[in-house]
């Protein structure tokens, strides 16, 4: 294809979306080969396969450590950490990451304490 057929085409496209009231970014977008790949929605979609761009998973890690530390402080409930990690799987599932997820969650195990004993109650241990 040449330039000025790319070109056209891509005024195609900014007149498609018109009506969608979705503009291209004059900076973020360009035209180029689709072998090296472009980014939308969290992902770097290629021509045979897409993966979640590595920031996306770096800010999930992130979180995840902090929900950890939520979660065992008591500030957060088992429902909000399930909640919000169900929708982090709900996104990474579009894609081929079964092992990604398999390795995120075995480095940030969630486990549910015991709740700490009420004063006066009795010990269970030996005494």
């Amino acid at each position: 294809m040449t330039k000025s057929h790319l070109a056209a085409m891509r005024l195609a496209i900014e007149e498609f979306l018109l009506p969608y009231r979705v503009r291209m970014h004059p900076a973020k977008s360009r035209v180029y080969q689709t072998a090296e790949g472009f980014t939308f929605l969290g992902w770097r979609i290629f021509p045979a396969h897409a993966r979640l761009v590595q920031d996306n998973v770096r800010r999930f890690r992130a979180r995840l450590r902090e929900l950890q530390y939520e979660f065992h402080a008591g500030r957060v409930t088992w429902e909000q950490v399930n909640q919000r990690v169900q929708s982090w799987i709900g996104h990474a599932s579009h894609g081929d990451t079964w092992f990604l997820r398999e390795k995120i969650f075995e480095e940030f195990p969630f486990v549910l304490a015991r709740p700490p004993k009420a004063p006066g109650d009795a010990d269970d241990g030996p005494g």
